[in-house]
Parts: structure tokens; sequence; C-alpha cells
């Protein structure tokens, strides 16, 4: 386990979205850990776990929940550790490749249904 893709879209059945996919409204690459604000949004009835086994892991939840945690530009904060490999450091809290489409995001009603999908990186 090397971290997470996590990709945020509009729900349309069950096959899994693509980064350059319409209904795709937010993506993110993060460390280990990047899925703590999730398991938050799940404890709190705001989302709920799907299916999954890291490719990909499924979430669904309405875009009133999930929408206001990327509004700024940013990610949800993560905690997680240091991962030291071979050839490769990732620091606790690392996101990268952000990706947000602010003209779909806007077009969203907060009732929409969104997926998220976290991908394991290994």
């Amino acid at each position: 386990m090397l971290g997470w893709l996590i990709v945020i879209s509009l729900a349309d059945g069950d096959a899994p979205a693509k980064l350059d996919d319409v209904r795709t409204l937010v993506s993110w690459r993060c460390g280990i850990g990047g899925l703590d604000w999730i398991d938050r949004l799940v404890e709190q009835g705001q989302a709920k776990f799907e299916s999954g086994n890291g490719y990909p892991t499924r979430y669904r939840s309405i875009a009133a929940a999930l929408l206001p945690l990327v509004h700024d530009g940013r990610p949800p904060e993560h905690r997680g550790f240091d991962v030291l490999g071979d050839d490769y450091f990732t620091p606790s809290g690392w996101v990268g490749d952000f990706t947000r489409h602010p003209e779909r995001i806007a077009a969203c009603a907060p009732t929409d249904h969104l997926v998220i999908e976290a991908w394991d990186q290994s």
C-alpha cells in the first residue's frame, strides 16, 4: 500500500469513473491514511460504503455532504504517516495531482448522488 487515487464523480450506474470522464468532479492522489475523511463521513451517516477491495473501494454520498470538503480547491486533510521506499519518500498528509472541475461542481444540485472511488496505488 503506497496510497490512494481518489475520484469523486456523479453517480451513473456501477461502472468505475475515468479521470477524463465528464462525470468526474474532483480527483487527487494521497498517501496512506488518505481515506480518514471518508471514514468520518460514514461514521456521521453522510456517506455509505458500497463495496471494495481497493480496486476500487466505493462509497456513495450526496453533493451537499461532499462538495464543501473541496470548495477551497484542496482535498480534505488526512492523517497518515511517512512512507519510505527504495527510491521514494511520501510525507504524512501528502497530496498530489489535485484536479477540480469548478464548472461541473457548480452544476451539481445539493441532492445529486455522488460516488467516491478510492484506488489502491500499490
